[in-house]
């Protein structure tokens, strides 16, 4: 669904500054800000990972990197009756980040999830879901698997946990024939482009989408 200008203006303005002190709002000029989302849009960094570089070394060193963190994390393909809690964990996590954040709703997780080339994976850890990953797949012959979104309980994040759950996301894609696995992160999303980094995504193009472009 796109949505009309106004109520994307005031969508990204709104989650802006969802993170920001109350008290320096009024340093900030809204319509400056808006000014320049218009101008310059949104840059996404590319990352790709080729199929023949996931090797047993390669899940060997990443095993490795995660060290001796015993956590007993399950990642399963999503129900259903799962989405209102994918849709709280999705909240939770990027409302509690410091970047710019688009809301959502459940409907669209809705639509997701009926899309036959989409798979939902739920992360579950001691019975409580903990985190989602959103696995895809693009190009003409169907030959990318795409990494399209994630999203971790706030107080999990920076504990390796995303890089246990892209692990773990493999054993879901290695019967796929994909030639490469896709990685495209907001530029300001520092921790997701750490864990692509972790997880040897390389960087082969950056993408600006026009303002007027964005979906949600």
């Amino acid at each position: 669904m796109v949505a009309s200008k106004i109520s994307l203006k005031n969508s990204i303005i709104k989650n802006l500054f969802i993170n920001l002190d109350k008290n320096k709002l009024n340093e900030y000029n809204l319509d400056k800000i808006h000014s320049a989302l218009i101008e310059d849009g949104l840059y996404y960094l590319q990352m790709r990972l080729p199929i023949a570089k996931i090797t047993q070394d390669y899940i060997s060193n990443i095993k490795n990197h995660i060290g001796s963190i015993d956590l007993n994390i399950e990642i399963n393909e999503a129900s259903k009756k799962d989405l209102d809690s994918i849709f709280s964990i999705h909240k939770r996590a990027w409302e509690d980040s410091h970047i710019l954040f688009f809301p959502t709703s459940k409907e669209i997780f809705e639509i997701l999830f009926d899309y036959p080339e989409t798979l939902l994976l739920l992360a579950r850890l001691n019975g409580i879901n903990i985190g989602y990953i959103i696995l895809d797949c693009d190009g003409p012959r169907k030959q990318f698997g795409v990494i399209a979104g994630m999203g971790i309980l706030p107080e999990l994040q920076g504990r390796k946990v995303g890089l246990i759950i892209c692990l773990k996301a493999w054993n879901f894609l290695k019967n796929m024939n994909f030639e490469e696995l896709r990685f495209e992160i907001y530029i300001e999303n520092k921790r997701c482009i750490q864990l692509a980094k972790l997880l040897n995504f390389e960087l082969y193009r950056v993408k600006r989408y026009p303002y007027n472009q964005i979906e949600i």
